[in-house]
C-alpha cells in the first residue's frame, strides 16, 4: 500500500504539469497575470473592479482602525499617567494626615517609657521594703538583750511605717501597669 501511495502522488504531480500550467503563479507579476486573464475573459473585468473597490474599502477600514488604535493607545497612556499622578497625590495626602498623629504617638511613647521606668523603680522599692521588713522582723524576734529591746520599739515603728509604704506601692503598681497597658493599646490604635 505504501508503494501505491507514491505512485498516486507522482501521477497527480505530472498530470498537473501536463494540464496547461505554463508557468508558476508565484513568479508572475500580478499586472501581467491580470492582462492575460482579461485577454482571455474580458467580462472578468467587472469582478476585478469589485475586487479593487473591496481592497480600497478594506484599506480604508484598516487605516481607520489604525487611527483609532493610536488614539486609544494615547488615551490609555494619558490615563496611566493620570492614575500614577492620582496615586502619588493620594500617598502625599495620606502622609500629611498621618503626620498629624506623629506628635500623639511620640507623646504616648514618651509616657510609656516614663511609666515603665516609674514601674521598675516602684517594683524595686517594694522589693527592698519587703526585704527590710523581713530583716527587721527577724531582729525584733531575736531581741533578748536590753539594747535590742530598746531598739525593738523603734524597729516596730519602722516596720509599721514600711508596711504602710509597701501597701501604698502594692496599690500603685497595678494601677501603673494598667495605665501602661492602656497607653500601649492607644499606640496600637494609632499605628
Amino acid at each position: 500500500m505504501h508503494k501505491n501511495t507514491h505512485i498516486i502522488i507522482y501521477v497527480l504531480i505530472y498530470s498537473t504539469l501536463l494540464c496547461g500550467c505554463q508557468y508558476p503563479f508565484i513568479l508572475v507579476n500580478k499586472e501581467t497575470l491580470k492582462q492575460e486573464v482579461l485577454e482571455q475573459d474580458p467580462a472578468f473585468s467587472s469582478i476585478l473592479d469589485m475586487k479593487s473597490e473591496a481592497d480600497t474599502h478594506i484599506g480604508s477600514l484598516k487605516s481607520t482602525f489604525e487611527e483609532k488604535r493610536i488614539s486609544i493607545s494615547s488615551s490609555i497612556d494619558g490615563l496611566k499617567n493620570e492614575l500614577v499622578a492620582a496615586k502619588r497625590d493620594m500617598e502625599d495626602k495620606m502622609r500629611q494626615i498621618d503626620e498629624k498623629l506623629i506628635p500623639h504617638r511620640e507623646e504616648l511613647n514618651a509616657r510609656v517609657k516614663e511609666s515603665i521606668a516609674e514601674l521598675r523603680l516602684k517594683e524595686s522599692s517594694l522589693s527592698a521594703i519587703k526585704s527590710t521588713i523581713l530583716k527587721l522582723t527577724k531582729l525584733i524576734e531575736q531581741g533578748s538583750s536590753q539594747d535590742l529591746k530598746d531598739k525593738s520599739v523603734e524597729w516596730q515603728e519602722k516596720v509599721s511605717s514600711l508596711k504602710a509604704e509597701a501597701q501604698q506601692l502594692e496599690t500603685e503598681i497595678p494601677l501603673l501597669r494598667q495605665d501602661i497597658r492602656l497607653m500601649r493599646m492607644k499606640l496600637r490604635l494609632l499605628s
